[in-house]
């Protein structure tokens, strides 16, 4: 699987480790875990070109998402998230019949990692036995496998959640949206991803 454009991905490592980097240098604690959950809403945005040859594509499931996190806590109720998250994204396109009856019907993956990094504020005073959890920062994705598609590679994350501790984990379920920018080089020919995405995550830290 070849990575789209070689040169982002070296540009989101570095950025973030240097940004985790300094948040190691004034935390209070390192924490490492995994993250899942799958999307809410589809990946692709239904289309349908009417030319020579009638043709639609449209999305077909809800995929799952897994990947590993670090989190660094710092002074206060603030802390830092980053994920590294494997989101496989599927569509499938099709010939029309002048019936309207779909033939030569080809279902497809994109393969992505998405990297959101991700400011948190936890509500410790909160006086309850969870921890609300609120996040806001930048996503970015790396993409392979594009079966014709141009995945964006950069949007914005806010999420909302809560954290509670379960034996010597903690355990955070919690909904993120994501605003991804538009696709590039988009083919009427191809469904684009869809800007708005909504995911549900639960995440297991130590």
């Amino acid at each position: 699987m070849t990575l789209k454009n070689s040169r982002p991905p070296r540009i989101i490592f570095a950025l973030t480790v240097s940004l985790l980097c300094s948040a190691v240098a004034h935390a209070q604690r390192v924490s490492f875990g995994v993250i899942g959950g799958a999307a809410l809403t589809n990946d692709f945005v239904a289309q349908t070109a009417m030319d020579l040859i009638p043709f639609r594509a449209y999305s077909t499931s809800k995929d799952y998402i897994v990947g590993p996190m670090v989190m660094v806590s710092l002074p206060g109720n603030f802390s830092v998230e980053t994920d590294l998250l494997y989101r496989p994204m599927n569509f499938t396109t099709a010939g029309v019949l002048p019936s309207g009856i779909l033939n030569s019907v080809s279902p497809a993956t994109v393969i992505t990692w998405e990297i959101p990094i991700l400011a948190q504020y936890k509500f410790r005073e909160s006086g309850l036995p969870v921890r609300p959890v609120l996040e806001i920062g930048p996503s970015f994705r790396v993409s392979g496998n594009l079966n014709g598609t141009s995945p964006s590679t950069r949007g914005i994350t806010a999420g909302a959640g809560i954290e509670a501790p379960l034996w010597k984990l903690n355990v955070a379920p919690q909904l993120r949206y994501t605003r991804w920018a538009a696709d590039s080089g988009h083919s009427e020919f191809m469904p684009s991803t869809k800007q708005d995405q909504l995911e549900v995550l639960v995440s297991f830290s130590f």
